[in-house]
């Protein structure tokens, strides 16, 4: 019986020690675990945050230009004839009122001569009637038609006369020829091809198209703009701005500025150049706050950002974009300037999470070159 005994107590503690043996090792995995699990379930997201600066919108609002004469006509003939000769040719300045070809008509010097000869023979009528002095030879009837033929080939004399000069064609004002269509020799009739281009040189105009979304903030209407051209690198021209055409374009939406410029300060430019003018922002429009690129979080909604308010939670913001630069776009309203933004915002982060933020990165870290 004690045998017996001895032997179930010996299984017994001997299966009591396998049990403890298999047990430790299980108890150290789960304590290990479990500080593993309290460690992580403490520790805070961490992000990196940039603060929201004041956008001053110092560079103004850059638009294609285009630079024209300030007067530019194409000069036609009045009369139908042959060109016996011109005086002008392409690039040559000319002075108002100087002669820039005659065009000869044969017909109308044969039509001047007839109608002088109507006028004569009116006049010598006339005065024949009026020689008379027997009373009751000639009636007053007779004496007011004889009256009117003399003013009926005077007006036909004048008229012709007015013809002949028209085949004088003279410059209207001040300017250089840009074009020439004509030799002698040449047919030309009225209203068909233009004999010359002219384009005057006393100053440049410069038009601009501004977009009715810029127009109301940025100087359009008084001031100066700067004119550059792209051919002409370190050049800028001030510009006054004359006047703008009060009426939006339906199709484009956009407002058409003029800015004159002097010829004495035009030097280098010339019509028909494209160039690029410069508006500077009102004194009342907002710059509005800027914004990294790489701080934007675009949501179903739209554009937003990511702000860590006071007690280091995360505050969802929707945004409005005024203005897109590439590295940075300048918001309108959802933030203030100074507020610290989510860099790289995760889609994990959502409203009321709290966070740790991490210090901003070394500037040698963000210059190190990037391995291929």
């Amino acid at each position: 019986m004690k045998k017996s005994l001895l032997v179930l107590l010996a299984v017994v503690a001997l299966v009591v020690a396998l049990a403890v043996a298999g047990w430790l090792p299980r108890r150290k995995r789960d304590d290990a675990a479990q500080r593993l699990a309290n460690a992580t379930a403490g520790q805070l997201p961490a992000v990196r945050t940039v603060p929201a600066g004041l956008a001053t919108d110092t560079l103004g609002l850059t638009l294609p230009a285009r630079i024209e004469a300030q007067r530019s006509t194409d000069l036609f003939a009045r009369a139908q004839g042959y060109v016996r000769r011109w005086t002008a040719d392409l690039g040559q300045r000319v002075r108002k009122g100087q002669l820039l070809a005659e065009i000869t008509q044969p017909e109308l010097e044969q039509d001047l001569a007839a109608a002088q000869t109507q006028l004569n023979l009116a006049r010598t009528n006339l005065r024949r009637l009026e020689s008379v002095t027997l009373p009751g030879a000639i009636s007053q009837a007779e004496l007011d038609q004889a009256r009117a033929q003399v003013r009926s080939a005077e007006a036909a004399l004048r008229r012709l006369q007015d013809l002949r000069g028209f085949q004088q064609i003279t410059a209207p004002f001040d300017g250089v020829v840009t074009a020439r269509n004509l030799e002698v020799g040449t047919l030309v009739s009225p209203g068909t091809t233009p004999l010359y281009s002219l384009q005057s040189t006393a100053g440049l105009r410069v038009f601009v198209d501004v977009p009715q979304a810029e127009a109301s903030s940025n100087q359009i209407e008084t001031g100066t703009a700067e004119l550059r051209v792209p051919e002409l690198p370190g050049r800028v021209w001030q510009v006054p701005i004359a006047r703008n055409a009060a009426s939006y374009d339906p199709a484009t939406r956009t407002l058409t500025v003029q800015l004159d410029l002097p010829a004495a300060e035009a030097k280098g430019l010339a019509p028909g150049m494209y160039g690029q003018a410069t508006f500077m922002p009102t004194a009342q429009a907002g710059g509005g706050v800027r914004i990294p690129a790489n701080a934007l979080y675009y949501a179903p909604e739209g554009p937003a950002v990511l702000v860590v308010n006071a007690q280091q939670r995360i505050d969802f913001r929707p945004i409005t974009i005024g203005k897109d630069f590439g590295t940075y776009v300048v918001a309108s309203q959802g933030v203030a300037a100074g507020e610290a933004l989510v860099v790289n915002p995760s889609s994990r982060l959502v409203a009321g999470t709290r966070v740790r933020v991490l210090p901003p990165e070394p500037e040698a870290a963000n210059s190190k070159p990037t391995g291929h």
